[in-house]
């Protein structure tokens, strides 16, 4: 590779046998100059530019990325941010460009052997994936490099439901608490805080929203049988309410106060696993909440579209990834049928003595 000057027009080029690519100067000085970075870049880089693919390094598009991604939240926007740092401490920071299918299953490899789970792997390449999917918007790559790549989630035990004594024993913890906080010397704020919260805790289970999305309702969204909830991506759906549900939230106030005092969605976290290990149950989280409702609309016959459709799932993997059936609807499920087949049995016997 040499740095060249075209005799009929002056411009300076880098050239290799018969590939070369300006550099949009006739000034000596700064094509040496360009010609000295160039030298620095990989050969696989060096190749890249000579072909004219994009120039933008991982960094360059990271920053890039993540500044398009601004309304989006922290925990997104740190996912991100860690899938790149991963994908640059493997790769270096090369020309975007030069990424492969190859680069990626060698990545993946690399981070099973520095002993990250399966679903993390999994988690950076949809992260990543989805910015390459952008840089090909943008015009800065052809080709995604996670294309055909299976970004599966390992199997998971089914978590424990929020039903039955489960379900009561929260309730009651959350009481306890409340009690407990109205007997300190904080008084009444507390109490009618922790009150509140036990009915967050069954509204969340009537409903299946996400910890986010019911610290964002506000009075404007509560309608007489349904609510306006905002989701994730700026998404909006319409959530149907039973009677109950609603009575839940109380009388209602100005359309733009917020229904639950709790803006930040951590706040429930902490607050919901105070009450979980009160309840002696410390396997349960927010989240185990809206699975818990997707299994019980599942187990009473509404379809995958309604569930997507009421929960906000995008795809129907989600969907799927939060139903669960526990061994004892199983066995309850197929004690049902045993029994149905024992009358059919039975009449068949009868029928057949008779004649």
């Amino acid at each position: 590779m040499k740095l060249w000057r075209n005799p009929r027009d002056g411009y300076f080029h880098i050239r290799q046998g018969q590939r070369r690519k300006s550099l949009g100067t006739k000034d000596p000085q700064v094509a040496a100059l360009a010609f000295r970075e160039f030298e620095k870049l990989s050969l696989k880089d060096r190749l890249a530019y000579l072909e004219g693919l994009s120039r933008v390094t991982l960094s360059e598009f990271r920053d890039r990325y993540i500044a398009s991604r601004g309304t989006l939240s922290k925990h997104t926007l740190r996912a991100d941010l860690f899938a790149f740092g991963k994908l640059i401490a493997f790769a270096g920071d090369v020309l975007i460009s030069t990424l492969s299918r190859e680069d990626v299953g060698r990545f993946h490899t690399a981070l099973t052997a520095a002993g990250l789970k399966k679903n993390s792997i999994a988690a950076i390449g949809r992260h990543l994936r989805t910015a390459f999917n952008e840089a090909i918007e943008w015009g800065i790559l052809e080709k995604n490099p996670y294309r055909k790549t299976k970004l599966g989630r390992a199997s998971l035990p089914a978590p424990r439901l929020v039903v039955g004594d489960v379900r009561k024993k929260l309730l009651i913890a959350a009481d306890k608490i409340a009690m407990k906080e109205m007997n300190a010397p904080s008084g009444k704020r507390d109490w009618q805080r922790w009150t509140r919260f036990k009915s967050l805790i069954e509204f969340a289970l009537a409903t299946g929203l996400r910890r986010i999305e019911i610290s964002r309702l506000t009075w404007g969204d509560v309608r007489e049988v349904s609510v306006i909830v905002h989701g994730k991506g700026d998404r909006f759906r319409e959530v149907p309410v039973t009677p109950s549900a609603r009575a839940l939230l109380g009388d209602p106030g100005k359309p733009d106060a917020y229904v639950f005092s709790w803006r930040n969605p951590d706040t429930i976290t902490r607050m919901f696993k105070k009450v979980a290990r009160a309840a002696k149950i410390p396997d349960v989280t927010p989240h185990t909440l809206r699975h818990t409702t997707e299994s019980k609309l599942a187990m009473a016959g509404v379809d995958l579209k309604g569930r997507m459709a009421m929960l906000g799932h995008s795809t129907v993997e989600m969907a799927l990834h939060y139903t669960h059936i526990t061994a004892e609807q199983l066995r309850e499920a197929l004690g049902r049928i045993e029994r149905e087949e024992g009358k059919k049995k039975h009449k068949i016997a009868y029928n057949i003595r008779r004649e």
